[in-house]
């Protein structure tokens, strides 16, 4: 029985790597022309797009985004012929992107629960949605934020959240609010920490651009109803490069597996493409740039007959005929892995 992971990328990416290029470019225009020995501008917008092609074949290839974005997995447990069996325990649980880009979350417990919203009378505000996500502050520092809550405000209406209350370790003096009007763009509205036993409501002014929340991986186990929110170091660990986080047991710290559903929302992508990725992008850009004028499927031809021609003939996603072996030797070893 395998395991179903939903992903969802919350925060697609929007700022190129590369001077002048796409969000999801792996080379920039300054490589393939370096590879190809260019100077003159004339070729750029046919080179850009063959750099854009080439980087989405090869994430696609891999089945992962190598650029930075913001993402959440959503894991299910196998749901097998038999319903009263239980599933494998799983003892790893992978996500779908990597490297992570999160640091380590010093706080010692979890973050709060989303945050429970309602609305409350105001003046001079107009219709709009809220999107509210939460922070424990304790000794040693801020948790990862929660998970996100929305609420729809009318015409002179403005939004309210309920106090928390104590975190689980019982070890949080206070917490952050962040709040917006997009998804997943919360700026930290309260400028001192807010009682974990006091509400919350937005101020005359409306909102402030602070700081973005921390970029700490956050993680949910149980449905929506029943969720329990894990603190990491405490109740996890995070294997960044491998995008792997271990369930610990709260007594002993040793090994446990996870309970599913899970949901996890985390950072992922390079800062800066890895080179070896870069030359098969390159390698597979040049390709096509050099096929530009024949028929990228002809294998040979030959006049015996008068002539002759034999073609390629793809064979299926991964295969020769879909991107050439000498780059899918090098993509392999980034191709999305599975923890059993």
């Amino acid at each position: 029985m395998d395991y179903v992971s939903v992903t969802t990328a919350l925060v697609a990416p929007t700022a190129s790597l590369f001077s002048g290029g796409g969000p999801r470019d792996l080379i920039g225009l300054d490589d393939i022309k370096l590879e190809l020995d260019l100077d003159e501008p004339c070729d750029d917008v046919y080179l850009r797009k063959i750099v854009s092609r080439a980087s989405a074949a090869a994430q696609k290839f891999c089945n992962r985004l190598f650029v930075p974005a913001t993402w959440r997995d959503q894991v299910y447990p196998p749901a097998g012929p038999f319903p009263w069996q239980l599933p494998p325990a799983l003892s790893k649980l992978q996500l779908r992107q990597w490297p992570l880009t999160a640091t380590p979350c010093p706080a010692g417990t979890a973050p709060p629960q989303a945050p429970t919203l309602t609305t409350v009378a105001a003046s001079g505000l107009g219709a709009l949605t809220y999107y509210a996500r939460l922070t424990y502050l304790t000794p040693t520092g801020e948790t990862a934020p929660s998970l996100e809550s929305q609420i729809v405000c009318a015409l002179n209406q403005e939004p309210a959240i309920a106090a928390p209350g104590p975190d689980a370790q019982k070890i949080a003096t206070g917490y952050n609010v962040y709040l917006s009007t997009a998804s997943m763009a919360q700026t930290k509205q309260n400028a001192s920490p807010v009682s974990i036993n006091q509400g919350w409501t937005l101020p005359p002014g409306g909102l402030v651009a602070g700081a973005a929340p921390p970029n700490y991986v956050t993680v949910v186990e149980g449905l929506p109803n029943n969720a329990n929110p894990l603190a990491e170091g405490v109740d996890f660990l995070v294997d960044a490069a491998k995008g792997q986080l271990d369930r610990l047991w709260y007594v002993n710290q040793q090994p446990k597996p996870w309970s599913l559903p899970a949901t996890v929302v985390y950072q992922a992508g390079y800062a800066a493409i890895p080179d070896d990725l870069q030359e098969a992008v390159i390698l597979l850009a040049k390709m096509r740039y050099f096929a530009r004028s024949r028929d990228p499927m002809l294998r040979n031809e030959s006049q015996p007959g008068v002539y002759d021609a034999a073609y390629w003939l793809g064979t299926g996603l991964g295969g020769q005929g879909d991107l050439p072996v000498d780059v899918t030797e090098k993509l392999d070893r980034y191709r999305e892995t599975v923890v059993k």
